[in-house]
């Protein structure tokens, strides 16, 4: 269904969501949820990620209105990149840079204007918590925006 009207920074959208079976059972499920519009002016990453978790994901914000380049470059003994991430598989061509040990490093990606991406990456010692921002810690995943 499509908004009456303009949508508009802070407001507040509630959708109410309800499922019904008749057969085998008849059953009836229902929720509502309600969410703050938030407006995003500039580019944003963060690293959400857990303590004993294999992976952890790199979610990024292109804010901008043109899409643009990103480059991801990272120490492959701490963290790996998913082969299988979308961003990995359409990297620019000739743009990945790769250890001695041939894991990958680094690479550059394209990033749609106004999108969202999360990225996988493997955790080499599951037992660290590498969440951006927290505290005074410095991102282990180098982002910059290739002009």
């Amino acid at each position: 269904m499509s908004p009456k009207t303009q949508i508009e920074q802070n407001d507040i959208i509630t959708i109410r969501i309800k499922a019904s079976t008749q057969e085998p059972y008849q059953k009836e499920i229902s929720c509502e949820i309600s969410l703050r519009i938030q407006q995003v002016l500039a580019n944003t990453y963060e690293i959400e990620d857990v303590a004993n978790r294999n992976y952890l994901t790199l979610k990024m914000v292109n804010a901008h209105e043109t899409g643009g380049n990103v480059s991801l470059e990272f120490d492959p003994n701490v963290v790996r990149i998913d082969l299988n991430d979308d961003a990995y598989i359409n990297r620019l061509e000739g743009s990945e840079e790769v250890n001695g040990d041939g894991y990958v490093e680094k690479f550059v990606f394209t990033m749609d204007k106004e999108s969202a991406k999360n990225i996988k990456f493997y955790k080499v010692d599951m037992s660290q918590d590498y969440t951006y921002p927290s505290g005074d810690t410095s991102c282990i995943i180098s982002v910059n925006n290739e002009s």
